[in-house]
């Protein structure tokens, strides 16, 4: 058996974008729970085969993934995946010890990675913690020259087992991890609530009644992002105003997970980040009280309005704020 060693080589730190994929299309087509939903986190459909022009939107997603030493513990290392759809990011792990986080399919994973020095191979392993019967699934990484090649194994299907090939160029040795993040100036500002869609359908999906709907929207609302008043670099401030009750977010990162109360009074860990080229903003609330009720919503600018979008069980809604 090869040794392992609990260093992982220089050559596999930098940002990798996705170039090109062996195989890919001819593994989604012949599943129907498959990888896509850990990769892209698209939804779960349980039926033979997946149809050609879902599968071409899993082909064409953008996906990046950086490796870089951790800043906060000494030989340990972060991993961010990002994606167009979600990004997930793995943070002070150590080779060879297992950790738990969320994965990009929106579950807990049980995760590991290992270096084999005899391969100049890194694995890494996710098990789901929901699913007893989960026999995992193991990415390998290899690189050469510029790129790093991605085997993925799929071992939770016993009929048959999937090996395909994904390649990423080296983008660049600079890290651009969470901690370097900037907000963008186009997202500072003041916005105050203009206008609605199918905001009233999403309520209604969100559980409440009739007469609750009416209030809430109703109410005025002004969401102002700045630079926080710590003078932190890359450190911001977000304001929730509104005639029922003021929440401010304070000193908060991209990337970097917080817990702060929200407009219903209850706590929740909550994260700002950037995915679509930095053109879209993301805000992920975790309820403290019950980590699976999880809601993201996202911002995007298009001329004097910051567009606000949620979804709930399907129904989505936007609320557009003027910039002031």
């Amino acid at each position: 058996m090869a040794n392992k060693v609990k260093e992982l080589p220089e050559k596999f730190m930098g940002s990798f974008k996705l170039s090109r994929s062996e195989n890919f299309e001819e593994f989604l087509a012949s599943k129907g729970m498959c990888l896509y939903v850990t990769l892209f986190n698209y939804t779960e459909m349980d039926f033979p085969g997946i149809n050609w022009l879902l599968r071409k939107m899993i082909s064409f997603a953008s996906v990046t993934k950086v490796f870089s030493h951790s800043d906060e513990t000494k030989g340990a290392y972060n991993l961010c995946n990002l994606s167009s759809k979600k990004d997930a990011i793995y943070k002070n792990w150590k080779l060879e010890e297992e950790f738990q986080a969320e994965g990009l399919d929106g579950k807990m994973h049980k995760i590991k990675f290992d270096f084999d020095p005899a391969t100049e191979s890194l694995k890494e392993t996710h098990i789901r913690i929901d699913d007893p019967n989960d026999q995992g699934e193991t990415y390998t990484y290899t690189v050469d020259g510029d790129t790093l090649a991605l085997v993925l194994m799929m071992l939770r299907f016993i009929v048959i087992m999937i090996v395909l090939n994904v390649v990423f160029d080296k983008v660049g040795a600079e890290i651009a991890t969470s901690d370097t993040k900037a907000l963008p100036e186009k997202f500072l500002g003041t916005f105050v609530l203009e206008r609605d869609e199918n905001f009233d359908q999403y309520l209604e999906a969100k559980g409440y009644g009739w007469f609750m709907r009416q209030i809430i929207k109703l109410a005025s609302v002004t969401k102002v992002f700045r630079e926080a008043n710590s003078q932190k670099p890359n450190r911001y401030d977000m304001e929730n105003l509104t005639k029922r009750k003021n929440t401010l977010f304070a000193d908060w990162a991209l990337g970097e997970e917080f817990t702060a109360e929200a407009v219903d009074s209850l706590q929740y860990k909550i994260t700002f980040d950037l995915k679509d080229l930095d053109n879209v903003l993301t805000e992920t609330h975790i309820k403290v009280d019950n980590p699976r009720d999880i809601e993201t919503y996202e911002y995007y600018r298009d001329g004097d309005y910051l567009i606000m979008k949620m979804t709930c069980k399907g129904v989505s809604a936007k609320r557009y704020y003027k910039k002031q």
